[in-house]
Parts: structure tokens; sequence; C-alpha cells
């Protein structure tokens, strides 16, 4: 290991200071990004997503089965629909 002269040393401290102040200051302006879409998508425009969240509500809707009729390969009817009721 070789050694460092005072000077040297104290270059690297300032590199490493300036750097540190630099990832401090972008993560910080960062999170205030971060903190302010927050901020707006949760209170100044709350009111058009929870519109949006009632709009967006599974619509059940029953449809007939409309099944078709069942042929043989001479196209001769093996099943056909018949409505039928039972009275118990």
């Amino acid at each position: 290991m070789a050694f460092k002269s005072p000077n040297t040393q104290e270059a690297e401290k300032e590199v490493f200071l300036s750097r540190m102040l630099f990832c401090s200051i972008a993560i910080l302006v960062l999170a205030t990004i971060f903190i302010t879409r927050l901020f707006f998508l949760m209170v100044i425009e709350s009111d058009q997503y929870k519109l949006r969240s009632l709009n967006n509500t599974i619509r059940t809707q029953s449809l007939p089965a409309s099944r078709g009729l069942i042929y043989d390969r001479n196209k001769n009817v093996l099943a056909s629909n018949q409505p039928s009721f039972s009275w118990k």
C-alpha cells in the first residue's frame, strides 16, 4: 500500500464530500418530486379518481344461451333445442 500525501488525502476528501452533497441533493429533489406528485394525485385529483373508480365496476348482464343444433356427418339432426318446463 502506497503512502498518500496529505494534499492527496485532502483532495480525495473534497471529491468525496462533493459527491455526497450531489447525491444528497439529487435524492432530495427526487423525493420532493415524488411527494408533490403523490399529494397532487391524492388531494387535488381525488374526486376525479373516485368517479373513475365508480364507473369501473363490473356490470353483469345475463344473456340467453343460444345453442345450435347438433348434426351428424350426413347432416341429420341428432339433438335440437326444445324449450320445456316441468311443474312439480
